[in-house]
């Protein structure tokens, strides 16, 4: 999958952009893509994607990451980083056991209503 283009207007006049991404954190997404083909997991899939995205040179200075993990909790591991920040985010290890992903989105809300 490529990430393709960042779109959208941020400048100093007008509104910044706020991406937040929801991660499923749950006991499935360590499992195997294709059980004996691939040894990627679907997490190990999920952080590429995500990562790739924070250091994606279409990213304007002013953009703001962040990312909420869930499972049966929910954590934000990424607050309202800058791109320069969000380049250099590290891999972590999911953290739970069932997806409960109302718990996510009202973490996310939190995040999109601060800023």
């Amino acid at each position: 999958m490529d990430i393709g283009k960042v779109e959208g207007n941020s400048s100093k006049n007008g509104p910044k952009r706020h991406f937040i991404f929801m991660l499923d954190e749950s006991h499935s997404m360590a499992q195997s893509l294709l059980k004996r083909v691939l040894s990627e997991t679907k997490w190990d899939r999920a952080m590429k994607y995500f990562l790739d995205f924070c250091k994606n040179s279409e990213l304007l200075e002013d953009d703001l990451i962040s990312c909420v993990g869930y499972s049966d909790e929910a954590k934000v591991h990424v607050d309202s980083y800058s791109p320069s920040a969000a380049k250099n985010i590290k891999k972590w290890s999911p953290m739970g056991l069932s997806t409960e992903f109302l718990i996510g989105l009202e973490q996310a809300y939190g995040l999109a209503e601060q800023h």
